[in-house]
């Protein structure tokens, strides 16, 4: 049985124009995973950024980023989140109608994005054989809606993920030094 990664540490998020932290109670770390709230005009933006164990293999991170996106729900559609930070990572987004949510999401394996190809599945699978100084990270940004939202509002959806993703500055330097100081 593999012991959970902790982060030591939170990701810092950065807000992008429009939006404000949500004043919330502050995680206690150690944590499996950290949440802030973002608010963005009347929308609120859930951002997790969650901890693996350092030998995990890639099951664990797919299980946990389908559970959360819900992409095998039916009528959800899977895209590339096309972004302005080449440093930012690969992020899909993916929009599912039940329940009705827009979310984000990339991780990161041994501190460098990963792109969910054969190639990333054994890189982990290295990992969960001979260890790594990182533990594998994936970050989440998810809108729940409380209906189907139209077409107008999928985009606005859209965009304010893409504008969240946009705001993130060297954002694989910073998941990297969380990866990096999470306790195995």
């Amino acid at each position: 049985r593999v012991a959970p990664a902790l982060l030591t540490e939170a990701l810092a998020v950065t807000a992008p124009p429009g939006c404000t932290a949500d004043p919330a109670p502050a995680t206690a770390l150690p944590a499996q995973r950290v949440t802030t709230t973002l608010s963005c005009a009347g929308q609120h933006l859930v951002v997790t950024v969650e901890a693996f164990p350092r030998r995990s293999t890639a099951s664990s991170l797919i299980r946990e980023r389908r559970r959360i996106t819900g992409a095998f729900a039916e009528e959800a559609t899977v895209t590339a989140l096309p972004t302005s930070q080449a440093a930012s990572g690969d992020w899909t987004l993916v929009h599912t109608t039940g329940p009705p949510r827009t979310v984000a999401h990339a991780s990161w394996i041994g501190g460098v994005p990963a792109q969910d190809g054969l190639a990333d599945r054994v890189r982990q699978a290295r990992h969960s054989l001979f260890g790594t100084a990182y533990a594998p990270v994936l970050v989440t940004a998810v809108i729940e809606s409380p209906k189907r939202p139209d077409p107008a509002e999928q985009q606005r959806d859209d965009a304010l993920l893409r504008g969240f993703v946009d705001a993130q500055a060297n954002l694989t330097t910073r998941v990297a030094a969380v990866a990096r100081s999470a306790q195995p």
